[in-house]
């Protein structure tokens, strides 16, 4: 049934050919040439006796079974012989033409169906994100109750990791604006904790701009609270060095410096480093200790400035150039400094002051990071809020491994049912 097979790098296919990839990671896979067009050596050209629907059926015949002719496993490959002694079966003509007409139909509907499940599920993605902004900005506490009331309903469609980010950054703003915990009497203000440290911070409070003249909060505050910049929370910032490095990570507890990437994901990743030159000599001030509060000045447009608290680290890590130290004043949990320092309000603070002509490479100076807008609370609501915050990160946690144990299950039926040659 097949008048022509070939690979020659000089043939031409003609509109209406099955080609067949025979060679490389895509080996198995066909498809009918729109156009007449060169082939490659890596593609085959299959022309058949008979009209367009025999070529159809035949597409449709050798697709589930190609692949496991295929030779090979880093390059695959499928031989002229493989392809022509493929047994395939062929019905009469008028019945190619009505199964082809049907699997067209099929596809068509399917097509369709795809579609609008596509057009579903970001209607789905839009509500969803517009119900979890109207929580954070709900202004009362009927505004509030309809607004998880709107978010009740999109809880069947958080089946995706951006869904179960939505909800963390949900989270954050949340807790910095003090929704997620109650006042306490013997709390106190945030008055009290400034007052407290007894001018142990780097900046006045007041929010103010590069000028020093003073800008508009971003959003009000419970009555006990306190917009300050970050500068009055902490009372010493630390640079890190540029140290000859390698491109290479440590091998073992040797001296190394920190790479971005280890402050950039919202937990501490000390493997991401990269050794000393041979002869450098480290320097033990800027070695990372556990409940450090770490910052990057350089990054991308989304990730400059991102910041996190180091649970536990190896030893003889150090601090780069672009990695920043900060010391809490007494009263300030950098736990909680960590959580304002990625909510909507610092997040725009750092896309206003952010320098650089591209995307992909941001820097934000020392005294930009100190004028940071921060929301602070007293102490004892600070610690609250950690908490809180990190009993339903846990809660999301869980459920982004049951998402993803349910999607790893699915690929495994999918993978199963693939390579069943019945």
């Amino acid at each position: 049934m097949v008048k022509q097979y070939t690979t020659a790098p000089t043939r031409v296919c003609k509109e209406g050919d099955l080609l067949v990839c025979v060679r490389g990671a895509t080996t198995g896979r066909t498809n009918i040439a729109g156009f007449d067009a060169c082939i490659g050596r890596g593609v085959a050209l299959v022309r058949a006796w008979e009209a367009q629907p025999f070529v159809n059926l035949l597409l449709w015949n050798l697709g589930s079974h190609l692949l496991a002719a295929g030779k090979g496993t880093t390059f695959p490959s499928i031989s002229q012989k493989d392809l022509a002694g493929r047994p395939i079966l062929v019905p009469p003509l008028a019945e190619q033409e009505r199964i082809v007409a049907k699997v067209e139909e099929l596809m068509r509907l399917c097509d369709d169906l795809e579609y609008h499940q596509e057009c579903r599920r970001s209607a789905t993605t839009t509500f969803r994100t517009s119900a979890l902004h109207g929580i954070t900005e709900a202004g009362t506490s009927d505004d509030l109750r309809r607004a998880w009331e709107r978010v009740s309903a999109t809880w069947p469609s958080v089946t995706t990791e951006d869904a179960i980010d939505d909800l963390r950054r949900t989270v954050v703003e949340l807790a910095v604006a003090g929704r997620l915990t109650t006042r306490e009497p013997e709390d106190g203000t945030a008055d009290d904790v400034i007052r407290a440290a007894e001018g142990a911070g780097l900046d006045a409070p007041a929010l103010v701009d590069s000028e020093g003249v003073r800008v508009e909060e971003p959003h009000p505050l419970p009555d006990t609270w306190r917009w300050v910049v970050l500068g009055a929370a902490v009372s010493d910032v630390l640079a890190g060095w540029s140290a000859p490095s390698t491109n290479q990570r440590r091998a073992n507890d040797e001296w190394a410096v920190l790479k971005v990437s280890a402050c950039t994901w919202g937990s501490f990743r000390p493997e991401e480093n990269k050794s000393l030159k041979p002869g450098t000599t480290a320097r033990a001030d800027l070695e990372v200790r556990k409940g450090d509060l770490l910052i990057t000045r350089a990054n991308t447009a989304e990730l400059v400035a991102r910041s996190v608290v180091v649970d536990s680290t190896p030893p003889r890590l150090m601090l780069s150039d672009k990695t920043l130290r900060l010391t809490p004043i007494p009263g300030v949990n950098p736990r909680y400094l960590n959580l304002a320092n990625s909510a909507r309000a610092a997040r725009a603070h750092y896309q206003r002051e952010a320098t650089g002509t591209s995307d992909s490479m941001k820097n934000v100076s020392q005294r930009a990071i100190r004028r940071t807008p921060i929301p602070l609370p007293p102490t004892a609501e600070q610690d609250r809020i950690v908490a809180t915050v990190q009993r339903l990160n846990q809660l999301l946690a869980n459920l982004a491994e049951a998402i993803d144990r349910q999607s790893h299950s699915v690929e495994r039926f999918v993978a199963a049912a693939t390579y069943v040659d019945g």
